[in-house]
């Protein structure tokens, strides 16, 4: 147990992953052919991804694109 507590107080927290959430944008090419995918921002909560990606969606309504958030690990 001290050793779990002396690695925690030296900053250790490897054992805690935390997520964060990329909004990815997915182009679709001429004629349905080619996709080109661009990670458009990060964020540390779900919620201002979720906030973000309305906007950004109000933004791109006229283009063929997709919109969508990935979660991955710090």
């Amino acid at each position: 147990m001290l050793n779990e507590v002396t690695r925690l107080t030296k900053g250790d927290f490897s054992k805690f992953k935390e997520k964060k959430y990329q909004v990815c944008r997915a182009d679709i090419g001429l004629f349905g052919i080619g996709v080109a995918v661009t990670i458009v921002a990060t964020f540390d909560t779900r919620e201002k991804a979720s906030s973000f990606l309305i906007e950004l969606d109000k933004k791109y309504d006229k283009q063929e694109s997709y919109l969508k958030i990935k979660e991955v690990d710090r």
